[in-house]
């Protein structure tokens, strides 16, 4: 069962974009929200059965940071893209509280999402993640993924657990009877901070052979440009482009920032798909 909402956005260059907002049932206590954007006008092109799959970090919702997502579906639609974006249970609009959120548990959203978009007819993707929302897109690869676009990726979980929360000061005895802690006003479960610690991604990223383009701040101190030396020891990709700004911070909101980032995007779409 899905509920479906349909509607037209226009935008100034006269392009119409079909808009559909959905509910993906993971589990029958377990509703995803989610947005689908198709241009109005099939192209018939491999466009067509390929899905751009936005996958955010966390904490985070469906929009990306500073509504990185949200900009980046009108981009892609506009160009003949499909696109989907959605939250994770416990984020955003879907079902669960925040301190629900899991490694595990967001892995078996992803799954879910991709069965839903199986079943629309979509046989090939593109993996958009961003910090948190990148590692598990490199957890959920697969042969039918035609190219990842991994924007300021978390490959050390355990450093970025202690790089983001402030464990020192909100790793309580409370906390942890409660089963989780608060950090910068977001509700950070138990189960979530001891995956962080044990995870690994090595295995996982020998799995990435699909072109991968890779977009970092050099000022960045939440995730360090260090991780990218991971994904450079254990990516068997014969393409990863990687474009580090030496000025960026964390999730790089500035106008400029963004502007370059929408056209690498934009360029290595088109060179891919």
């Amino acid at each position: 069962m899905q509920k479906k909402v349909w509607c037209l956005l226009i935008f100034a260059n006269e392009h119409i974009l079909m808009s559909e907002t959905i509910d993906i049932h993971a589990s029958q206590d377990r509703i995803l929200k989610a947005i689908h954007r198709v241009p109005a006008e099939s192209s018939l092109s491999s466009a067509d059965d390929t899905l751009f799959l936005m996958s955010h970090s966390f904490p985070g919702n469906k929009d990306g940071s500073n509504d990185i997502f949200y900009d980046l579906e009108h981009l892609l639609v506009e160009k003949g893209y499909h696109t989907l974006r959605f939250d994770y249970y416990g984020c955003g609009g879907s079902d669960g509280q925040e301190q629900d959120f899991s490694l595990g548990g967001a892995c078996e959203d992803f799954k879910h999402v991709i069965y839903w978009a199986e079943g629309k007819g979509y046989k090939n993707f593109a993996f958009i993640g961003e910090g948190l929302g990148a590692t598990l897109s490199i957890m959920n690869v697969d042969l039918n993924v035609k190219m990842m676009i991994l924007l300021w990726p978390v490959l050390d979980t355990n450093d970025y657990s202690e790089n983001r929360f402030d464990l020192h000061q909100s790793l309580t005895g409370e906390a942890v009877q409660k089963g989780y802690f608060e950090c910068d006003g977001h509700k950070v479960g138990m189960t979530l901070l001891k995956e962080l610690r044990k995870n690994t991604l090595h295995y996982a990223l020998k799995e990435v052979f699909m072109p991968v383009l890779i977009i970092q701040g050099v000022r960045d101190e939440i995730v360090p440009l260090e991780h990218l030396q991971i994904a450079k020891e254990n990516m068997r990709s014969k393409r990863i482009e990687i474009f580090s700004f030496h000025d960026g911070g964390h999730a790089m909101d500035q106008l400029n920032h963004r502007s370059m980032i929408f056209h690498q995007i934009s360029e290595f779409a088109a060179q891919n798909i």
